[in-house]
């Protein structure tokens, strides 16, 4: 059996049993490969074949964890063969030397940046530029997710109880024909035109991809004060309905591409430094840990599964909180006196 025909096979067997989204990745990392294993006998595929896509899909100038994604799959869809066909395939244990690569960060904010930042949103604000604003301010104070921001409902926000719940997030389906479990018409959700001018796309509102992510978030004092001033003007309006989303104020969402481009034009606009929209969570997550919280609660308000997640990929400790530490240990020596000859 080819891997084109074994991977026909898994997808339309799986089509149902996962979300529409991991669907979505599996199609593209399948695209990625499939021009060099598609024609392929998966039966006769070995170790030997394996490095071969891991150095044609490098000089490609892919990074090697996303090689090592791709290459993932093959090893699901070979184990998919044996244990759901019965094919007699090369057991997927390839021990592959990979080139060392720096570690991924993702660029947040320290004390004085928030500072500034903050200050030009609430400007921003004042003047009633809300397109970049709202939604940066929403996710450097609650650490929520762009398609978090974007799905966000006044319904979802308690401004007695200062809190945000957090329920369902906003994508788009780059391979709709891919299906999923959640797909928006098994779910009562619905496919949405963005309602910003933006050209018409396939978005869905869609339930979290973790029981973790379903979350209740304390609203901060500053978000709470924007948010009451802005549910004022909202209620003087006739038309105001608390199932309106928060950015857009209708029926319609606004899209995560036109929040990150509205975010990075303001930044450009103020003479901020550069960031994108993601790193506004990072930049949340990582003024948590040097405030002192503890991880195992961070980890809950980021709606990570495990607090790994949270060590490994969002608290990254600032450079303020480093030379702390490092001043602290070598506090003694500091007082030395130095003489150079």
């Amino acid at each position: 059996m080819t891997f084109n025909e074994l991977y026909a096979i898994f997808a339309e067997r799986r089509k149902w049993l996962v979300k529409i989204g991991t669907n979505g990745t599996y199609l593209s990392r399948w695209r990625s490969v499939a021009p060099l294993v598609g024609e392929r006998p998966s039966e006769e595929f070995t170790m030997a074949d394996a490095d071969a896509v891991k150095r044609a899909l490098l000089a490609r100038g892919m990074q090697a964890s996303t090689v090592k994604n791709r290459l993932n799959l093959l090893r699901v869809l070979l184990k998919f063969g044996a244990s759901e066909l019965g094919l007699d395939v090369v057991p997927p244990v390839w021990p592959l030397r990979w080139p060392v690569e720096p570690p991924h960060t993702v660029r947040c904010y320290d004390s004085t940046e928030l500072t500034r930042l903050v200050a030009v949103l609430l400007d921003e604000l004042a003047q009633g530029r809300q397109a970049g604003a709202l939604p940066a301010l929403v996710a450097v104070t609650a650490g929520l997710r762009i398609g978090e921001v974007c799905a966000l409902r006044w319904s979802d926000i308690n401004l007695q109880r200062r809190t945000i719940t957090i329920g369902a997030t906003l994508i788009e389906i780059p391979f709709p024909e891919a299906g999923g479990i959640d797909e928006p018409a098994a779910q009562g959700g619905a496919t949405i035109t963005p309602g910003d001018g933006g050209p018409a796309r396939r978005l869905a509102i869609v339930p979290p991809k973790t029981r973790s992510g379903y979350r209740v978030i304390p609203l901060v004092g500053l978000l709470a004060k924007v948010l009451r001033k802005l549910d004022a003007q909202r209620r003087r309006k006739q038309t105001s309905d608390p199932a309106d989303f928060l950015l857009s104020g209708t029926e319609q969402p606004r899209e995560p591409r036109s929040v990150s481009r509205s975010f990075a034009r303001l930044l450009e606009r103020r003479g901020l430094p550069e960031l994108n929209f993601h790193g506004l969570r990072h930049t949340y997550a990582t003024h948590l840990v040097d405030s002192g919280g503890d991880i195992k609660t961070i980890s809950a308000i980021l709606g990570h599964a495990d607090v790994t997640t949270t060590m490994n990929l969002y608290v990254h400790p600032s450079l303020d909180s480093r030379r702390r530490v490092a001043s602290r240990a070598f506090s003694r020596l500091s007082r030395a006196k130095v003489r150079i000859k």
